[in-house]
């Protein structure tokens, strides 16, 4: 083989010596082999190892799920609470909550109170380093398309020059957000995604002045229906509620859905219909996790659930299969957003909620289309009334221990719970001038009253 081998590069060399043509083109492709070798073989080299000491994660804000969001946005604000970025040189504002546990007000740039934020500083555009648990991470943050979304999506390409996935999970652990398991969060959604309200401390229906039979009824349906999942997967059904809560202004119908967050312990997403489009609607319904509550608040207030109602009103034909009902321009735009059958399909369409508590609440229901309210669709309305004597006197009692039955010998008027907890607070260091600031009915007026 060697010999083989020796003859012929003997020839090759008695042919390059004889003919410069040959020996061009030999030394040619040589020089082209090489610098192939020298430009290739690193590059896949370098990239092996790359692979095999170095990790590499993907963080981003351009997510329906707001977890991710969260987490993004934690991880900005903790790489600017750290030590080693203090030598970045690429910075940027982000707000954080002023009623965060991570705030130090010593470290607050700027903020505003009436906003319920703080402003910190956090990683701008390019590349940044830190060391955590004794490895090097560094990353790069930049921008991705926005998809015309009013906020601007970017991405952190980060790297850990270590083969241990432990350590990536102990820095998501140091950044992660952490919430109470007392807290209940509310989630409110806000140009096609859902952010952070706040947070809430639980409140359960014990601590909620509420008529009684009222209180009952709620308890007694949700209840039931936790304790019904697998009957409704086993009969293919979607395992959700919806329930209607309606009455005056200020008789604690968001308190309720508080109540029932609390004692059932669901998060919450508050949406406002009238502020959606058909698109927008299909989106937040898709990011809402199992296993929390949906608030529709005031959903009177949406044109859409109205427009039926007001054709009627005005003798006119219903819209379906009928001409348009206003050749106003502007008039028929104020009603392009969203229409009663979007909502209709989002809310119990073809792909319905699952695992939901659906709460909306409302004033008044005489406007709303009766598609809406049917059976199948609303399960439960529940009118909640003004706060009676009795329910007035088992509150006070609650707040104030040093009240007895005996103390308590008025008779008092029906108010809203707001009045009753505006009144609680203002006299919370003087209780007994409460007895005396609440509406009250004589004794011979009372008497006079049961008489009759």
């Amino acid at each position: 083989m060697l010999s083989h081998l020796t003859q012929m590069y003997n020839a090759i060399f008695e042919m390059s010596k004889s003919n410069p043509v040959f020996a061009g083109i030999l030394s040619l492709y040589g020089l082209a082999a090489a610098a192939f070798f020298v430009k290739t073989v690193p590059a896949k080299v370098f990239h092996f190892m790359r692979g095999r000491i170095i990790m590499e994660v993907v963080l981003s804000n351009a997510s329906y799920f707001e977890a991710v969001k969260e987490n993004y946005n934690a991880f900005c604000i903790w790489y600017g609470q750290n030590t080693w970025s203090r030598f970045s040189r690429n910075l940027m504002l982000g707000r954080i909550n002023s009623d965060d546990p991570s705030v130090n007000k010593a470290d607050v740039i700027a903020g505003s109170a009436q906003y319920n934020y703080v402003l910190r500083f956090i990683p701008g555009y390019g590349w940044h380093f830190f060391f955590f648990k004794g490895v090097l991470f560094w990353f790069d943050k930049s921008k991705i398309d926005s998809n015309n979304s009013y906020y601007q999506m970017e991405q952190i390409k980060l790297y850990a020059l270590s083969r241990s996935r432990s350590v990536l999970t102990q820095l998501l652990e140091e950044f992660r957000v952490k919430y109470l398991e007392s807290d209940r969060i509310v989630y409110t959604f806000d140009h096609n995604c859902w952010e952070v309200e706040g947070t809430f401390r639980k409140r359960g229906f014990a601590s909620v002045a509420l008529n009684h039979d009222v209180r009952s009824k709620i308890i007694r349906e949700m209840d039931h229906f936790v304790s019904s999942r697998q009957w409704f997967y086993d009969n293919h059904l979607p395992y959700k509620i919806t329930i209607v809560m309606k009455g005056p202004t200020g008789t604690g119908k968001s308190t309720i859905a508080k109540a029932i967050a609390s004692d059932y312990g669901r998060h919450v997403y508050r949406l406002n219909l009238h502020e959606l489009s058909s698109k927008s609607l299909r989106i937040a319904l898709r990011g809402i996790r199992k296993g929390s509550i949906l608030l529709a608040e005031d959903f009177d207030s949406c044109k859409a659930l109205k427009i039926r109602q007001e054709l009627k009103n005005n003798n006119m034909p219903s819209p379906a299969g009928a001409p348009a009902v206003n050749s106003d321009p502007k008039k028929e735009e104020e009603f392009t957003q969203i229409t009663l059958t979007d909502i209709l399909n989002a809310f119990d369409g073809i792909l319905p909620l699952d695992d939901i508590i659906v709460v909306m609440t409302s004033n008044t229901l005489e406007v709303i289309d009766p598609a809406m309210l049917r059976k199948g669709r609303v399960d439960h309305i529940f009118d909640i009334p003004f706060l009676r004597d009795r329910e007035i006197k088992e509150y006070l009692l609650a707040r104030f221990p040093q009240f007895t039955s005996a103390d308590l010998t008025r008779h008092y008027k029906d108010i809203p719970g707001c009045d009753l907890q505006a009144l609680t607070i203002e006299h919370r260091d003087n209780p007994e001038a409460i007895l005396t600031a609440l509406p009250y009915v004589t004794s011979e007026m009372f008497e006079m009253v049961r008489a009759a």
